[in-house]
């Protein structure tokens, strides 16, 4: 058996050539006549379109606005994120300032605290000294053993407010 047979086709392209006023030729053809290059268009955001700038085979530039979309949508929701963003700033502000207020709060508790403190020690002091006299008096038989009792209550009872306001001070610095 033999291999192939190759055959060797010439083609040709028939042109048919009129004179135009200017004098060079041109092409009477039939058929398609199809766009080099394409573009996709396509928008960022969805939208109604409102208006087209463009018909199918014009020309554009590029920059060129091929067509306008219905901007009511966007327009509400850009004023909405701006009131929204408002809002938050106004929250804000207010959450600092009450910041503050609660700081200067605190800051008046302790030194309320340390206030109340501080007079607790005095009043100990004061209790300690007027038990101290009473039993003085009471060992040179000038007072009565109940005095005694009363100043030895009064000091405990002191002490006992000593406490509860070195309580209330620690409570009160926890907060700062």
């Amino acid at each position: 058996l033999a291999g192939p047979v190759v055959k060797t086709v010439r083609a040709a392209t028939a042109v048919e050539r009129t004179a135009t006023r200017e004098g060079s030729t041109v092409l009477n053809a039939s058929g398609y006549v199809t766009a080099r290059r394409r573009a996709t268009v396509s928008s960022k955001v969805t939208g109604k379109v409102v208006e087209v700038n463009v018909e199918e085979g014009m020309r554009v530039r590029k920059g060129q606005v091929l067509a306008r979309l219905d901007t009511a949508t966007l327009d509400r929701e850009a004023a909405s994120l701006r009131a929204s963003l408002a809002s938050a700033r106004a929250d804000r502000e207010r959450l600092i300032a009450q910041q503050g207020v609660d700081r200067l709060d605190v800051q008046a508790a302790v030194a309320s605290a340390d206030d109340q403190r501080l007079r607790a020690v005095r009043s100990v002091e004061d209790a300690e000294r007027d038990l101290a006299v009473a039993q003085d008096l009471f060992a040179a038989g000038a007072a009565a053993r109940d005095e005694v009792r009363a100043a030895e209550g009064l000091r405990d009872a002191a002490r006992r407010s000593l406490a509860q306001a070195e309580l209330g001070l620690e409570a009160a610095r926890s907060r700062l």
